[in-house]
């Protein structure tokens, strides 16, 4: 090495570029993928995102690629093959694609029960109030995959969804009784049927529902999951709001590395 040889700056290795190829030559569907581009430019014109490019290799070749939409929300500037991204929390879409992985190997299927791999699970309970009491009752269904990985890896009131679709049947026929007894005091069933079925007759108009019971434990069904949300949305996104132990083992997954 001589004074010149030093000087001269050295350029980092650069990795070759996948090479090109027709999606069914690589065992790629064209229509698929096409259908998959379709749902993104959906979503760039309902605003949910400005832009996005998708990448599909297979067997060390680039079989689809396209750039859709803008930059930025603020920027006119059109999607590229080559606009530079801020990556992080990859957690999520990695261990989906794992997860994925597996079910077409055939290891396991979305529906099976966590309880088959992690026996931890076979006896699981949840409390339900009797006469003022909470009783812990065996789980009408067992949680399966599609549960967990929907939990841990899916938006933020994932969780809430979880037991809004598994407990509302059975808080329904809890809350109702007493919100019939509330409503039959006053005579307000009675008093809304007659206004509700009058208005339904009117043509043309939205019909609304005539049980008012109904209407009012839906109501508060969804006011209640609507809390848990919020405070679901809380604990993912606040670690101070971890207060116990399984919540921080449970949600210190989904945080971003």
């Amino acid at each position: 090495m001589n004074a010149q040889t030093a000087a001269r700056p050295t350029s980092a290795p650069q990795t070759p570029s996948l090479p090109q190829a027709k999606p069914e030559s690589i065992g790629l569907s064209s229509t698929r993928l096409q259908r998959m581009s379709d749902a993104f430019k959906r979503e760039v014109d309902k605003g949910t995102l400005p832009g996005a490019t998708v990448m599909v290799a297979r067997r060390g070749q680039i079989g689809w690629f396209d750039a859709i939409g803008r930059q930025s929300p603020a920027a006119s500037a059109p999607m590229a093959h080559d606009s530079i991204f801020r990556i992080f929390s990859m957690t999520k879409p990695i261990v989906s694609v794992g997860i994925m992985m597996l079910v077409e190997d055939g290891h396991f299927i979305l529906n099976d029960p966590v309880a088959k791999f992690i026996p931890e699970f076979a006896d699981q309970k949840v409390g339900v109030e009797n006469n003022g009491k909470l009783d812990l009752v065996p789980v009408k269904r067992q949680m399966t995959i599609q549960d967990a990985t929907n939990i841990l890896m899916g938006a933020d009131n994932s969780a809430t969804t979880y037991l809004q679709k598994t407990t509302t049947t059975e808080l329904y026929t809890k809350f109702n009784p007493k919100i019939v007894a509330s409503l039959d005091k006053i005579g307000a069933n009675n008093l809304w049927k007659k206004a509700a079925d009058a208005y339904n007759k009117i043509p043309f108009v939205t019909k609304v529902n005539n049980d008012l019971d109904d209407y009012v434990t839906n109501q508060a069904l969804k006011g209640l999951f609507g809390k848990v949300a919020e405070e679901e949305k809380n604990i993912r996104n606040n670690k101070l709001a971890r207060t116990s132990e399984l919540l921080k083992k449970v949600f210190a997954k989904q945080d971003p590395k």
